[in-house]
């Protein structure tokens, strides 16, 4: 037995402490009608930006609100910052009236480009193909805008057999993942239940989607446990996972969990022998073939694309020295190339890239054409989605192993 004694013991995390960077700076997009939108919330103020499940229950976002809509979007936050406490959010609630996801752009607007990853929360009408197709044009134009930006979309799935769920991988949206699991067993089935709606786990994603490195997958069973973060009523949330039908994974034949998969599907799923829940993957609604099939590609991609920009534009207009040949002077080429390589060895020196660098053509006609090209090339990082062991007794074992 230890001796008397007043004994303490060191919380951390009370400060809230910012997480470094902007790779966490997220977007939360649902639907409400506009009678029912809460108190901190009017159809001229749309958007509000928030730092905690306090700040958005002090907005009126509460789960005893009396409408279904707010209630799973506080389940969906509080899941958020449950994954990820030092999220920064932007919450918007949009006109009911007509499903319009392209608002994720007037989302994006409002927030200055800030938002890395966009939830847009559907649980008014069914998972449609065209949604994604919608939501991926929305996307492209950000793009365009200089403002990028994965967005991760869940809709309702209620009326819809697992096994009859849309292709997504036949569509080309690489920069939309779709999520269809939600909680089997805990709070959000009983809310689930109890509206007759899906309450995807979408929070869970956008949580995780905020506190991941931008190369790494939220489907890292070290890292990213589905079954933590939970408080009260949900701490078991997704331990039991099922499909926003009802239909639980753990009744679903492996052959259909891996066709909806292949599908391009974010669902949460259990190992045998290991205790808690995982994503499955993080795919993207494209081709599995294709270059940003991944959502960690896709968000490393984007990052490369705002860290470089950020550093090329104060060489905007700035003179360009050529050599008596015409073609761009070395001094030239060395200052283009090691603008856009500085941002980059940082990426790869933070482990979100494997190796990158940039090229100058210095065969360039700049008098002619008042236009610098630079080519990036990026080698990204992978994943170990799948690991191959081979197994089997040796009468010795291989030397040097």
């Amino acid at each position: 037995m230890a001796l008397s004694e007043v004994n303490f013991s060191i919380a951390t995390g009370g400060l809230g402490r910012p997480q470094p960077g902007k790779d966490h700076y997220s977007g939360l997009v649902t639907f409400l009608a506009n009678a029912d939108l809460p108190a901190g919330f009017t159809t001229g103020a749309r958007i509000v930006q928030i730092g905690s499940l306090a700040d958005a229950q002090g907005l009126g976002i509460v789960s005893t609100s009396a409408v279904a809509g707010v209630r799973i979007l506080h389940y969906t936050i509080k899941r958020a910052y449950g994954k990820n406490p030092r999220l920064v959010l932007w919450v918007g609630l949009f006109d009911s009236s007509a499903i319009d996801v392209t608002v994720a752009k007037t989302l994006q607007d409002f927030s200055n480009g800030e938002c890395r990853q966009i939830a847009v929360l559907n649980y008014a009408t069914e998972l449609l193909a065209a949604q994604v197709t919608a939501l991926q044009a929305v996307a492209t134009t950000m793009l365009n805008e200089y403002a990028p930006a994965i967005i991760l979309y869940a809709a309702k799935t209620t009326l819809t057999a697992v096994a009859s769920l849309p292709d997504l991988a036949v569509l080309t949206a690489p920069h939309v993942a779709v999520v269809v699991g939600q909680d089997g067993a805990g709070e959000g089935a009983a809310l689930a239940t109890a509206l007759s709606l899906s309450v995807p786990a979408l929070g869970d994603l956008l949580g995780c989607v905020s506190l991941a490195k931008v190369h790494e997958s939220i489907a890292w069973v070290e890292k990213f446990p589905l079954v933590s973060g939970g408080t009260g009523a949900d701490a078991s949330d997704l331990d039991d996972p099922a499909f926003g039908n009802g239909t639980k994974v753990s009744a679903t034949a492996l052959a259909t969990l891996e066709t909806i998969e292949n599908k391009g599907y974010i669902f949460a799923r259990k190992y045998r022998g290991l205790s808690g829940a995982f994503f499955n993957k993080f795919p993207t609604c494209v081709a599995a073939t294709n270059d940003l099939s991944k959502g960690y590609a896709v968000r490393a991609i984007f990052k490369a694309i705002r860290e470089s920009r950020l550093a090329l534009l104060p060489r905007l207009s700035a003179p360009v020295y050529l050599s008596a040949d015409g073609k761009l002077s070395p001094e030239t080429v060395d200052l283009f190339r090691e603008t856009t390589n500085t941002p980059l060895r940082q990426m790869v020196a933070d482990g979100e890239l494997s190796a990158a660098q940039a090229l100058v053509d210095p065969d360039q006609n700049v008098a002619s054409t008042s236009q610098v090209g630079v080519a990036i090339e990026l080698l990204p990082v992978g994943a170990s989605e799948s690991i191959i062991v081979k197994i089997g007794y040796v009468v010795a074992l291989t030397t040097g192993s």
